[in-house]
């Protein structure tokens, strides 16, 4: 039996409408405000989380992560399987985050050519 998110979400309406809200305003400072460089470090998770499919209680998730992995520079080290143990953690978010670093090194390998 597949669940809904419906069943499985204990957070009410206006929770998940704050949580919209919030991913608007941290995409839109993305935008316009040259990248990640006026975001602390929760917020540049809580961003990149939110681009993950079933994105519910994303801050409730990026407190959990650090109070586990300590830096952004860890989380963004943790292996998949690591990631995965924190509670609150899917396949998706776990993914998403799971691609920053080699993207990244992408990136820095096609500006050195």
């Amino acid at each position: 039996m597949n669940t809904t998110f419906e069943q499985i979400s204990f957070i009410s309406e206006e929770q998940k409408q704050d949580t919209r809200r919030n991913t608007l305003r941290l995409r839109e400072r993305l935008m316009t405000e040259h990248g990640f460089e006026s975001f602390d470090d929760t917020e540049v998770l809580s961003t990149v989380l939110s681009y993950a499919k079933g994105t519910r209680d994303t801050a409730g998730l990026v407190n959990r992560l650090f109070d586990t992995f300590g830096s952004l520079k860890a989380i963004l080290e943790a292996r998949p399987e690591q990631l995965m143990s924190v509670d609150g953690m899917t396949f998706s978010r776990a993914s998403i985050i799971a691609l920053v670093v080699p993207l990244i090194r992408v990136w820095h390998r096609c500006v050195m050519e």
